[in-house]
């Protein structure tokens, strides 16, 4: 299970009748939620034989990160490890192979991407998942209007969106510079 992308004193402060099992659901589902909006794990990992075949003619290889950190290895064709000089490696997760270096097989890479727990970006994503997550513990169905006999209230205001959705559009224009661009 991935780890969660805030941690449970955040809402303790902020929801303090929230239980220690709410607010864990709501930052598993609003941490997860927050990963699969981004296309990545966006915390620091190591990830080992990652493969796919490159594009742009076999020169182009696309990682699925915004913040490659290294490169450990990598394989070309299943062919042994291609020498670093042999390729260019860029922060926002692409590996251009050089230009007398073109494959149509696949490449195998070992990476580490991501951000540090202390970095200013956790800071920034931590915010975001923790205010989904508050808004789950709140109202964890994401009801927006209830009516029991007489009485009717609304719960949500603003514009009407996905009501299965954890992230708000705010939220989601929060976290647009860590989302991978579709290719």
């Amino acid at each position: 299970m991935a780890a969660l992308l805030a941690d449970t004193s955040t809402l303790a402060t902020v929801l303090p009748d929230a239980t220690e099992e709410e607010a864990r659901a709501a930052l598993r589902r609003a941490s997860g939620a927050v990963r699969a909006y981004c296309g990545w794990n966006l915390l620091r990992e190591t990830v080992t034989g990652w493969s796919e075949i490159p594009v742009n003619y076999g020169t182009t290889l696309y990682l699925p990160t915004m913040w490659l950190v290294s490169v450990e290895a990598l394989t070309v064709d299943g062919l042994g490890l291609l020498d670093p000089s042999g390729y260019t490696v860029k922060r926002e997760g692409r590996i251009i192979l050089a230009p007398s270096f073109r494959t149509f097989g696949s490449v195998t890479v070992d990476y580490t991407h991501g951000y540090d727990l202390d970095s200013p970006q956790m800071d920034h994503i931590r915010g975001v998942v923790s205010g989904a997550a508050m808004r789950l513990v709140d109202n964890p169905t994401g009801r927006r209007h209830q009516q029991i006999g007489g009485e009717a209230w609304t719960l949500a205001t603003g514009p009407m969106e996905d009501p299965n959705a954890t992230l708000s559009s705010g939220e989601k224009a929060e976290l647009d510079r860590y989302v991978i661009p579709r290719l």
